[in-house]
């Protein structure tokens, strides 16, 4: 047998002697005064429905059950019904004929349409069970109905007779209490049958209520003395059943909302603290990540004051090593239980030692939460010692310093259910700051290490270069040594070899004039052939010369205007003997008007004498034709076209090198040492341009010098001195 707790017990009792005390109590009010106690019971019953339809009211728009906006939609109406009861009663004398007509009739009938009203209420509610419902049109269908029926009674007298003087009840109010009887009865059967979805204390909160009612309906029908026992529980049983329909509404849509807001209030507070604590955390963590100059100071500082901050147990971080076993090293330990990472075994790999949180979070890139250790199987390697360290929930979230993943950290709290979502996004952002912070330590010591190590190769470069820049000012100093040599030699042979050619030549023509008396056939031919080989020698000695000074970059350029076409009809007459010699046509192709160019006269000259003296040699029949092009506003062309052997294509990159000659058809050997196009190019780039060359075996060639229109004469060159 059930043992009944004596609380409960004592509360029993309470409620029987209260329950006993108001019986006898109204009964003796209404034997004193049955008129007060009737009044009284009435606005009890009054205030109540209209208790209820206020809170009906109050919390419509966060009903989501039809159900109680029904019932306080009904209740309205019927507290006004009832107040009109209680007026028309006789004795109180506010209704008064015609209203009333004296007799006691219109407040029976009031009586009737009260239980009508309650009745009808009660039957409807179930059928909006789950369904929302409008208060204003509820309320708007029981009250029309309502007020046409009160009327009947209080204006109309149209309303049956309920009530007859001398007779009593008539047969129409005692049928209609039993109707109203059934039709509550019929109401208690469809709520039970509803009563999945309706809550459970107004579903026996109202079932007692609609219990309550019927017995005042019986007891006000069957009661023959007006102060009898029946009469006075039968008005007693209507505030218990209206204070009961009170309770569950009351209950249900006001005080059992304002617990669960209360309890979500205190939730949403303790979440606001632990948030408070834990973003408190997450600043003090990132200041000191921000302050740490080394990874060691940093992994340190964060366990500290995550523990400190965070208040966990235990905090600690572990680097995830890429040995054989995929271990992972615990860093840094910090905390009330920090002896249980003492000695942990903990892997990353995927093996039982691996599939705990820590493991698995360092394997899969994913936070890992435990909210009951002692539950948890991930976590059976290590339960034992966690809990007698007193830990009970984990959470543990990866590491990752820029591309690769550190490890984790490691989180433990001595209560179950600690690390929720939210929490759990704020310790995220805490492992993202650790993460950068490692990041940015190893890139500044990697950005040190760097520095140092160019430093240190600037400083051996510099020694280097020092090294080198003596060497080359040694270097320098000798060559300068060797063209002040070269210099000296060249002017010593130009000297020494210039004079003796220039007598001998001179001799030689002396003689072939017959000055120093007659010469015989023979001695003619070797003369002219001292003499020719003389001036072949002397020619070769200045192109030496000339190209020397080019190459020492001695060579001055002295700018003036020139006409080009005076100078290409100058060259052409020096060189036309030649060409007479040789039995071939040399004229000048210029405009009919001059052509004015800024430029180093002597150059452009031995330039034109150079490719002309080359057309002439190179061509054994035919023509040389010397032409200007200055259809170029910053160029110059002075063409020269002959007739002659031409070059085959192999030779034309090589024509413009020192010392190459190209052999004449049948291989003969021209004459010359093959540095005149050479020192022809050298000169048209002094004079800012350059040799252009197009030739075909057998063909003739073409050989072009362009040079700048507007020559600038260079300012602080340190290679225009005279030689």
């Amino acid at each position: 047998m059930r043992r009944i707790q004596p609380s409960r017990l004592m509360t029993a009792l309470l409620y029987a002697t209260l329950s006993v005390g108001t019986v006898a109590g109204a009964w003796l009010l209404g034997q004193w005064n049955y008129l007060l106690f009737h009044t009284a019971v009435e606005l009890f019953v009054t205030t109540i429905a209209i208790a209820v339809s206020l809170v009906a009211w109050s919390t419509r728009k966060q009903a989501t059950n039809g159900f109680l906006v029904v019932l306080g939609a009904g209740m309205g109406p019927l507290a006004a019904v009832i107040v009109l009861h209680i007026l028309a009663y006789r004795g109180i004398g506010v209704l008064t004929p015609p209203l009333t007509a004296g007799d006691p009739n219109p407040a029976t009938q009031l009586w009737i349409l009260s239980r009508y009203l309650l009745a009808a209420t009660l039957f409807a509610a179930p059928f909006f069970v789950g369904r929302r419902a409008r208060m204003g049109i509820a309320a708007a269908i029981a009250g029309l109905p309502s007020i046409v029926l009160a009327l009947s009674i209080v204006v109309w007298h149209t309303f049956p007779t309920a009530f007859i003087p001398g007779t009593g009840l008539t047969r129409f109010k005692v049928w209609s209490e039993y109707a109203v009887i059934g039709v509550l009865c019929v109401a208690g059967i469809l709520i039970w049958q509803r009563r999945d979805r309706i809550d459970r204390l107004v579903v026996n909160m109202t079932l007692l209520a609609i219990a309550a009612f019927v017995a005042s309906e019986l007891f006000l029908t069957l009661y023959v003395d007006i102060y009898g026992l029946l009469n006075i529980m039968g008005h007693l049983a209507q505030p218990i059943g209206f204070t009961l329909v009170l309770v569950g509404i009351f209950r249900t849509a006001v005080s059992r909302p304002l617990v669960m807001v209360y309890a979500e209030l205190g939730a949403n507070d303790a979440r606001l603290t632990r948030s408070n604590r834990v973003l408190n955390m997450l600043s003090e963590c990132r200041r000191a990540i921000a302050d740490a100059e080394t990874e060691e100071a940093l992994l340190a500082a964060v366990c500290r004051l995550a523990a400190e901050k965070g208040e966990y147990t235990l905090v600690w971080i572990g680097e995830a090593v890429d040995d054989q076993d995929r271990s992972v090293r615990i860093v840094h330990a910090c905390g009330e239980a920090s002896g249980y990472a003492a000695d942990l075994n903990i892997a990353w790999s995927d093996t039982p030692l691996g599939q705990g949180p820590v493991g698995t979070a360092i394997r899969t890139g994913e936070s890992t939460v435990s909210r009951d250790i002692a539950h948890d199987p991930r976590l059976a390697p290590w339960r034992e010692k966690a809990l007698a360290f007193g830990l009970r929930s984990t959470a543990s979230l990866p590491i990752d310093a820029g591309a690769r993943r550190f490890g984790a950290i490691a989180l433990y709290a001595d209560e179950i259910n600690r690390f929720d979502q939210e929490e759990t996004a704020l310790v995220v952002q805490l492992v993202a700051s650790i993460g950068n912070g490692i990041e940015a330590l190893r890139l500044r010591a990697e950005r040190e290490r760097l520095l140092l190590d160019t430093e240190k190769q600037k400083v051996d470069l510099e020694n280097v270069v020092a090294e080198r820049t003596a060497e080359l000012v040694k270097v320098v100093a000798d060559l300068e040594n060797a063209s002040q040599v070269k210099d000296q030699f060249m002017r010593n042979m130009s000297h020494e070899l210039r004079t003796p050619l220039n007598s001998i030549i001179g001799f030689s023509g002396v003689m072939l004039r017959g000055l120093t008396g007659p010469l015989n056939d023979e001695q003619t031919t070797q003369l002219k052939m001292v003499e020719s080989s003389g001036r072949h020698l002397l020619d070769l000695v200045s192109e030496i010369l000339d190209l020397a000074r080019i190459e020492a970059r001695v060579a001055k350029v002295e700018c003036a205007e020139v006409d080009a076409c005076l100078l290409v009809s100058a060259v052409v007459d020096t060189m036309s003997v030649l060409a007479e010699e040789r039995g071939l046509s040399l004229c000048a192709s210029t405009p009919g008007h001059p052509i004015t160019i800024t430029t180093d006269e002597a150059k452009l000259r031995q330039i034109m004498l150079n490719l002309v003296g080359n057309a002439v040699k190179f061509t054994d029949e035919g023509s040389v034709v010397v032409s200007i092009d200055d259809s170029d506003p910053l160029f110059l062309r002075l063409t020269v076209t002959d007739t002659g052997c031409g070059i085959a294509e192999s030779e034309t990159s090589k024509i413009m090198e020192q010392f190459h000659q190209v052999s004449r058809v049948g291989g003969v050997k021209p004459e010359g040492a093959g540095l005149g196009l050479a020192i022809g190019n050298r000169l048209a780039e002094l004079l800012g341009g350059h040799i252009e060359v197009s030739s075909h075996l057998g063909a003739g060639s073409v050989f072009s010098a362009v040079v700048s229109r507007n020559l600038q004469t260079p300012q602080d060159d340190p290679g225009s001195t005279s030689s």
